[in-house]
């Protein structure tokens, strides 16, 4: 699967799941705009009971209206985009792989409508019994409803990418089974944050877990528990590729693992990783310290000044 199908797939389930929300929140932020030009002018301004009301009775309408989704229609929509993207991973390999979710997609599924339905709920009860004389607690009512759609979005680009990566694990383990001399390996993204690229260019035969070839990352963002292959978090797009090539310990430098591998330290030194300011500082300081860096010298030289002066070159 192409990663502009695999794009596509996010979208269409992330549509599926979450648009009625989004549709909701543009028109309730319309409305809350509408009714505060013609009562108070200003957002800055009280609004008048009269107002209020008006506003009150259409949070709740529309919150309630959310509320009664249907989330058999939710939970099918994440389960045939991981079924389909699961399917892809292994067509990526030309192997076909048992469609059979992993227990974690369908706990992932089953909390992402348990948390959408808390949210919303809370929503309702500001909507009905919270204040309402000010932007800022209409705004909160809004925010409530926000993190019910960004349940959904993060749920479903985690479940397609998780689906994704295991369609490939299966393909990479059904190779191994027929003797085919082959290892996963971790692609990460040229700015993913550092835990991610701590892996980027790891390799790890079927049914093994993954180990961090660079340690950068915060301990506190580290990992626990065995990795089985990305995504690592929510919004992580790494992925898994195959490895049909030397072992670890045979490893020529020319070899894309250390190329991999090497593009993760020059971000990591360059500031280019995800994350704030000092994250990416303290990633780059406890790269430094590591040994047998593969970058030049010269990014070697500018992360320690960057280090020093406690901010990368702009």
């Amino acid at each position: 699967m192409h990663e502009r199908a695999l794009a596509d797939l996010e979208r269409r389930v992330r549509d599926s799941v979450a648009g009625d929300l989004r549709a909701a929140l543009s028109g309730l932020e319309s409305a809350l705009a509408a009714i505060y030009v013609a009562a108070a002018e200003d957002t800055r301004h009280k609004l008048p009971e009269a107002a209020q009301a008006t506003l009150r009775a259409h949070l709740v309408r529309t919150i309630e209206d959310l509320t009664r989704r249907d989330y058999r229609t939710t939970r099918a929509a994440l389960m045939g985009g991981s079924r389909a993207a699961l399917a892809g991973g292994g067509a990526d390999l030309n192997v076909e792989v048992d469609r059979r979710l992993p227990g974690d997609i369908r706990d992932a599924i089953r909390n992402t409508t348990r948390d959408m339905r808390a949210h919303l709920a809370a929503a309702l009860r500001l909507a009905r019994h919270g204040p309402l004389d000010r932007h800022g607690d209409a705004q909160a009512v809004l925010a409530t409803i926000r993190k019910a759609q960004t349940t959904a979005d993060r749920a479903a680009v985690w479940v397609v990418h998780r689906a994704h990566n295991e369609g490939r694990s299966r393909a990479i383990g059904r190779m191994w089974r027929d003797g085919v001399e082959v290892r996963m390996l971790w692609h990460a993204e040229r700015d993913a944050c550092p835990a991610c690229l701590s892996f980027a260019g790891a390799l790890a035969e079927p049914g093994e877990a993954f180990r961090p070839v660079v340690q950068a990352a915060d301990p506190s963002a580290r990992p626990r528990g065995a990795v089985v292959g990305p995504p690592l978090h929510p919004n992580c797009r790494c992925g898994l590729d195959v490895w049909i090539g030397a072992a670890e310990a045979d490893l020529a430098p020319t070899d894309l693992p250390h190329a991999l591998r090497r593009e993760a330290q020059r971000s990591i030194l360059r500031g280019d990783a995800q994350g704030s300011r000092p994250a990416r500082l303290r990633a780059a300081d406890r790269l430094l310290d590591a040994a047998g860096l593969l970058v030049p010298k010269t990014v070697v030289r500018r992360a320690r000044k960057a280090v020093e002066a406690g901010k990368f070159p702009t």
